[in-house]
């Protein structure tokens, strides 16, 4: 005879605040992530690679347009070679107004 265990009802999550998350704000969360991602670089499919960084910083911690170009603007610099400026706030923007990923995706897990 098979004996199985009850299983206990799912039990309602509180919301999580996706402002602040062990002390540490989702910019500075952001800012942290993203210089783990790996750089753009030119012949070499960097804007794919923007396009994901773009993705993962912007709706990964749900972050503003200008939000996100501040954090962006850091990963830049070590592109080749950087972003103009304004391909990069495109980039940023068509994340934010086609990206499928749900925004706050990144602020569930633990401090970055």
């Amino acid at each position: 005879m098979i004996v199985r265990a009850k299983r206990k009802p799912a039990q309602k999550s509180e919301p999580v605040d996706t402002s602040k998350y062990d002390g540490i704000d989702r910019v500075e969360r952001a800012r942290r992530y993203a210089r783990k991602i790996p750089i753009a670089v030119s012949g070499s499919g960097g804007h794919d690679v923007t396009i994901r960084a773009a993705c993962l910083v912007a709706r990964g911690f749900d972050l503003s347009e200008d939000e996100a170009f501040a954090v962006l603007s850091e990963w830049n610099r070590r592109c080749e070679p950087p972003w103009d400026a304004n391909d990069l706030r495109r980039k940023i923007a068509q994340t934010l107004d086609r990206g499928e990923a749900p925004k706050g995706f990144l602020l569930q897990g633990r401090a970055a």
